[in-house]
């Protein structure tokens, strides 16, 4: 009889994101490793606004999902929506047991399970800008709610952290009772890798862009937190060869466009929705924007990295809370840092980007070599046969 290994996540395909590209890594190393793997999460879907089906099977793997409402007690229905599910399959009795959410945690927690994996997305507590306008305003709410639930996920699993950033907040946010292990992170090297200029062209042909020009990329939420509108202000700062890609979608889509329109130029910003094939985006572009504020890791920086893009981004002087310049320590021509969030610094930064292509192609090489979901997962198996 095959091992069972049962994975939680508040959000999965269609929905597309870094919490879901490495629930299906890890989906793929536990099959590989001879496990029968389980996805259980909820029946969202923020792409298309549709109520998802309750089971599914989503590359080879058994997808269940919950009920999870949109409004204010929604999360209540999810963890008591989860723990019925729990308890249907037989999770207690499974091999490995991992989750992505806190509510899961909860949900696991009440029917009295004890070996629970939490791989840490973000941390609630510290995500948020807060002041006066957000104090204000209804997000408030579900910060505390959200902070709380990931208080309780923390006390009650064995928590990992892609980065010692994020341990430190972990430890922060849940009042010094959860010390988590640092789990390095990995990339799938099936769909992200470098490609040579004539698939790159072929690439922009597919996708109805043009060959000649310089295409800035941004993948991700399209929220506040993102700071995607830095990313098209810079554009009238930059000549005419720039474009910028901004893939995702999310509560500020509409926003970004009215700003591509006014600040960007139009036709020098293309919106793309969310793809499972979003490393087309990657191979087309020529580098990679990491405009937040708040990134726990930012797996967007091992998939631009793996498809040869040198990343800019705001360096801590600037006032963001990333892992960025971390996760390049010894990795110096893979990354350039800019030292103020405003469009203004960010196009300076871009205009003067200069790569030694031999340094720049050697240190891709390395780089890649360190992220691996395998070792990823394994890590996680002999912490939890401990």
């Amino acid at each position: 009889m095959k091992n069972r290994a049962f994975l939680f996540s508040s959000l999965y395909y269609p929905n597309v994101g870094g919490v879901e590209n490495s629930l299906k890594e890890f989906s793929f190393s536990l099959r590989e490793k001879g496990y029968d793997v389980t996805i259980i999460t909820s029946d969202r879907d923020n792409v298309n606004g549709q109520v998802l089906p309750d089971l599914d099977c989503i590359d080879g793997v058994k997808v269940v999902r919950c009920r999870y409402p949109k409004n204010a007690f929604g999360f209540l229905a999810f963890v008591w929506n989860i723990y019925k599910k729990v308890k249907e399959f037989g999770v207690s009795d499974s091999d490995l047991i991992l989750s992505r959410s806190h509510w899961p945690v909860i949900s696991l927690k009440l029917k009295g399970i004890r070996e629970i994996n939490y791989v840490v997305p973000s941390v609630c507590l510290l995500q948020e800008k807060i002041d006066r306008s957000f104090i204000f305003s209804a997000k408030i709410i579900g910060y505390f709610v959200n902070s709380f639930g990931q208080f309780g996920a923390f006390a009650f699993s064995k928590a990992y952290v892609f980065s010692e950033d994020m341990k430190k907040q972990t430890k922060i946010a849940s009042l010094g009772i959860c010390n988590p292990a640092i789990l390095k992170p990995g990339v799938s090297r099936r769909k992200f890798y470098c490609v040579d200029e004539k698939e790159k062209n072929s690439i922009r042909d597919k996708l109805g862009l043009d060959r000649n020009k310089i295409y800035l990329l941004c993948v991700g939420r399209i929220s506040e937190i993102k700071q995607f509108d830095i990313a098209i202000k810079s554009l009238k700062y930059l000549d005419e060869r720039y474009r910028l890609l901004i893939v995702g979608s999310g509560p500020e889509l509409d926003y970004c466009k009215s700003l591509s329109v006014s600040e960007g130029g139009g036709d020098r910003v293309v919106f793309f929705p969310f793809t499972k094939d979003v490393d087309l985006y990657y191979k087309a572009a020529d580098i990679y924007l990491m405009t937040s504020r708040y990134e726990s890791f930012g797996q967007v920086l091992l998939e631009a990295t793996s498809c040869g893009l040198p990343v800019i981004a705001f360096s801590r002087t600037a006032g963001v809370r990333t892992s960025v310049s971390r996760i390049y320590n010894g990795f110096s021509s893979l990354l350039a840092q800019c030292d103020k969030q405003c469009p203004l610094s960010l196009a300076h930064t871009i205009k003067d980007l200069e790569l030694d292509e031999n340094q720049f192609r050697a240190e891709v090489y390395e780089f890649v070599k360190e992220y691996c979901w395998n070792s990823a997962v394994e890590m996680i198996m002999l912490e939890s046969d401990l």
